[in-house]
């Protein structure tokens, strides 16, 4: 985005003091408001957490950002409750909305930024950079693409050393409403793709509801299930996957949703420990 030049009046008591600041750079002390755990979590590893004044729903996993005002989870944002706030950047992805909210929030003069949400190493990669530069912490974000790129170097040997293919279902359990299952343009297929997985729904488009018979005809080596309270053993009586080999063979896998799917600096070690429990199946 070209920069553009605009006059900031920087007020101390009665005295207001006119300064140039270049617009999508960034000074410290500005109040920020973080949507979208992945996008959190780099702030915080980058060491801004100073400057957060407000996180949405999907961060409160990271202790460094629980004590501060939530603002909703990240697709069902209010302006009220994110101007309340007096954020001079708001950092989300894609994801957040509903548009329409993100407008007002633009219009009362808060600047809006968007990063990078491919579901893909390297759109974390690009986050992670485009983070850095919103918060003019581009020397630390450096360090931890490096260190990404470390813990995604061992994802792929960890991959060459798979003794077979595994398909695997990837499922989200809805309480009542019973599993819906992840199709591909999902975080859940993002994370498939990173581990070297395949995808036993890849035909399907993001989520659908999971039958029994569906599950048969996938018949996955392995499923991973997110927004579960339920213990494996609960898990693996459910009608919907009981018969499948996954179960037969107990590669059945409660996941942390929030640490996995958050596509932040420590989604690679979420993955590295995924690999770990199955290598060890």
């Amino acid at each position: 985005m070209k920069a553009l030049r605009f006059i900031v009046a920087i007020c101390l008591g009665s005295l207001c003091v006119p300064q140039v600041i270049a617009q999508g750079s960034s000074v410290d002390g500005q109040r920020i408001i973080t949507v979208d755990g992945g996008v959190t979590e780099i702030a915080v590893e980058l060491g801004a957490t100073d400057r957060i004044v407000g996180v949405d729903s999907t961060s409160l996993f990271i202790p460094d950002v629980r004590s501060l005002p939530v603002v909703g989870y990240m697709r069902a944002l209010s302006s009220e409750g994110l101007l309340s706030l007096n954020p001079d950047i708001l950092i989300t992805t894609s994801d957040a909305g509903p548009p329409s909210v993100l407008s007002q929030v633009e219009r009362a003069k808060v600047r809006v930024e968007n990063v990078d949400n491919a579901y893909t190493f390297a759109g974390i990669q690009s986050k992670i950079a485009q983070i850095g530069h919103i918060l003019n912490l581009t020397d630390e974000a450096v360090l931890l693409e490096q260190k990404v790129a470390g813990e995604f170097s061992k994802i792929n040997e960890n991959i060459m050393a798979y003794p077979e293919h595994y398909k695997v279902m990837f499922v989200m359990d809805s309480g009542e409403r019973g599993f819906m299952v992840s199709g591909k343009g999902t975080r859940a297929a993002g994370i498939l793709d990173i581990a070297g997985l395949d995808n036993a729904f890849a035909d399907v488009s993001g989520y659908k509801a999971l039958t029994p018979e569906s599950a048969l005809l996938a018949n996955p080596d392995v499923i991973l299930v997110f927004h579960s309270k339920l213990s494996i053993d609960k898990i693996k009586a459910n009608p919907a996957i009981r018969l499948t080999d996954a179960v037969k063979h107990d590669r059945v896998f409660n996941v942390d949703s929030l640490n996995l799917l958050n596509f932040g600096s420590n989604t690679g070690q979420s993955v590295l420990a995924l690999q770990e429990w199955l290598l060890n199946k």
